[in-house]
Formats: structure tokens, sequence, C-alpha cells
């Protein structure tokens, strides 16, 4: 959850540098025990951010978002994934874990870029 307080540089860097706004919104796809997230999952995760964390924090209990992404299974584990989202909630593309932040903010830009 670290990099998701660090979000909030990235966030000011990336809409200053190019004028495109956007958000962080952290959906959670499994508990610490490997079960699908639930609403007490998001709850104690929010909890547990850093107080000036601004972002929702969402639990997808039917797995609608991760199961339609070939990026999540290794092995039998679920991996974190970034996760770019457009205004209409599609998905615009997504990357894994390791992938630097960087990626996911030139999927946001291109989607923008794309939708002028």
């Amino acid at each position: 959850m670290t990099e998701a307080v660090r979000f909030q540089d990235d966030i000011a860097d990336f809409t200053g540098r190019t004028g495109v706004p956007f958000d962080i919104l952290l959906v959670l796809h499994q508990n610490a025990f490997q079960a699908p997230a639930n609403a007490e999952t998001a709850s104690d995760t929010a909890a547990a951010l850093d107080a000036g964390m601004a972002h929702p924090v969402l639990a997808d209990e039917a797995q609608v978002l991760w199961g339609n992404n070939e990026l999540l299974l290794y092995g039998n584990w679920l991996i974190p994934v970034q996760c770019v989202l457009a205004p209409d909630s599609t998905i615009v593309g997504c990357v894994d874990r390791s992938s630097s932040i960087e990626e996911s903010l030139a999927l946001v830009e291109a989607h923008a870029a794309a939708a002028r």
C-alpha cells in the first residue's frame, strides 16, 4: 500500500506536466488470505492507509475486473496490477506490479490524446 500513498505526488507531477486530470482508485481483488475481497477488506485497507490519502478503496467481490485480466494469474496466486480506467469505466489497459507508474501514466496520456 505504500505505492498508493506515493501516487499523490505522481498525480500532481503528471497533471502539471501534461494537463491531463486523473485520479487513483484502489480496487482490491483479494484479502490477506487469498479470499475474494469484500467491504470489510476495503474498509480495513482504507483505515491502514495514511490519513492524507484521499483515494477511494473498493472491493471487487464479484471478481469482475480481475476475472478479465490475464496479468493476474501467477500459479494459484493473483498478483496486483495497475489498470487504467477511462471515464466511462472501460479498461484502457493494465500493467503488472513490477512495472513503474510511468507505464500506467503513459496509458492515461495516450487515451486522453486519442479522445481529443
